[in-house]
């Protein structure tokens, strides 16, 4: 999967890259392309397989939701835990937005 999206991804000049099915918060960048692994709901939390690929720098073992908000040039995404708590906000341009 890493080896068939990353390509694309850069390719596609594309400023984030969002997945999911782990059940796990992962967040890393590579090569200008921020990538996310949002799955912190429904089953069991992966606590005995992570894996990090050399790409994530930061991994969140917990239940958790996320929001995102787009403003203009900005996205701003903050992860919560379910007790409310703020976990991770990541900000960042756009690469391809013009002001």
């Amino acid at each position: 999967m890493r080896d068939f999206y990353l390509p694309k991804a850069k390719a596609a000049n594309l400023d984030i890259f969002l997945g999911g099915h782990s059940h796990l918060y992962q967040h890393g960048s590579k090569e200008g392309v921020h990538y996310f692994i949002i799955g912190g709901g429904g089953g069991d939390l992966e606590t005995d397989r992570v894996e990090n690929y050399g790409l994530y720098y930061k991994t969140i073992l917990q239940f958790h939701s996320v929001i995102i908000e787009m403003k203009r040039c900005e996205l701003v995404l903050n992860v919560y835990s379910v007790g409310g708590d703020e976990m991770d906000e990541v900000r960042f341009t756009s690469k391809t937005c013009k002001q």
